[in-house]
């Protein structure tokens, strides 16, 4: 982690805490993406109520964006 990055990865991670339950399938993809980029894993923990909300929802493409 560079130096400063902390503090910046904890708001982003406030913000998608906060938003994340209204994220569809894309949202998290991308929010997923980001976060594994960077070698942080709390989005998770957030994201996996979410997935298991729109299980029945979510393609097969969406299940391989996210993983």
């Amino acid at each position: 982690m560079l130096e400063g990055e902390k503090p910046l990865l904890d708001a982003a991670m406030r913000v998608a805490d906060r938003h994340c339950p209204a994220f569809d399938a894309g949202d998290l993809a991308i929010t997923a993406w980001a976060f594994a980029t960077l070698r942080c894993e709390s989005f998770l923990p957030c994201a996996a109520p979410q997935v298991i909300a729109l299980q029945d929802e979510l393609s097969t493409q969406d299940v391989a964006n996210l993983a």
